[in-house]
């Protein structure tokens, strides 16, 4: 496995104690600049019980880093240290989304879903910001340092549905109702974290089929990746995604 680039910056340390457990955490106001480097993102397709998630690959396995001219998917933590997966300028890859569960009274469905909220495979863009949360003191994946550390964030997944774009954001920032994603490091070497998993937060929110779920609002954004938008209603989605270098 290739080794990734250092990040730029020797960052401060500092202790925090919080709930009896020790936590290394960066000193506030440290920088959040990494060298961007490519991982391989998975996303598992069924739940421990074999009951499918609502955020499943496309079946056609891990998505890695590849371009040419006229297909690219874009796998990476990027120079703002966020996870990034984006397949919106893929002509082979996709995503899969189910909008079955609704978590608001009255939430609507995208022009032309399916009546049921059934699955539809997306080009989407998929990020998660863990600066927009303050109290990771400006950590995120790319200077997480130990196996076992955890961090709450957001997760946007944007997309473009019969020509409009669309996300779900699971960012308590900004929606209320909405809960964050749960990154874990699960590998480290030398202080940098080399493995990842996002799912939701473990007993947050449970969809009807009984799975922790994250809750998002489905939004209308003026433009694709724009953070707020018209929002159309919360809905469950139940999802568990494994990074790696």
């Amino acid at each position: 496995m290739k080794k990734r680039n250092s990040v730029k910056l020797v960052l401060g340390v500092a202790l925090m104690v919080f709930g009896g457990a020790a936590m290394p955490l960066m000193a506030k106001g440290a920088p959040t600049t990494c060298d961007a480097f490519s991982v391989t993102s998975i996303f598992a397709d069924v739940d421990s019980n074999s009951v499918p998630l609502q955020l499943p690959s496309d079946g056609l396995g891990p998505y890695v880093t590849y371009a040419n001219k006229k297909d690219q998917v874009n796998s990476r933590i990027q120079g703002s240290c966020n996870w990034m997966l984006d397949l919106s300028t893929s002509l082979s890859r996709t995503v899969k989304l189910s909008l079955r569960y609704a978590g608001s009274n009255g939430a609507q469905l995208p022009t032309g879903w399916p009546t049921d909220g059934s699955a539809v495979n997306v080009a989407a863009r998929i990020e998660s910001t863990c600066q927009d949360n303050p109290v990771n003191n400006g950590l995120s994946y790319g200077t997480m340092t130990y196996a076992g550390q955890t961090l709450q964030c957001p997760l946007a997944v944007s997309f473009y549905f019969n020509g409009t774009a669309y996300g779900i954001r699971m960012a308590p920032q900004n929606y209320a109702g909405a809960t964050w994603a749960q990154a874990t490091c699960t590998g480290a070497t030398s202080g940098h974290c080399n493995q990842w998993t996002v799912t939701p937060i473990p007993n947050a929110a449970v969809n009807p089929e009984g799975q922790p779920s994250g809750v998002g609002e489905l939004i209308q954004p003026s433009y694709l990746t724009y953070a707020t938008g018209t929002p159309l209603g919360l809905y469950y989605v139940s999802f568990s995604v494994t990074i790696h270098e």
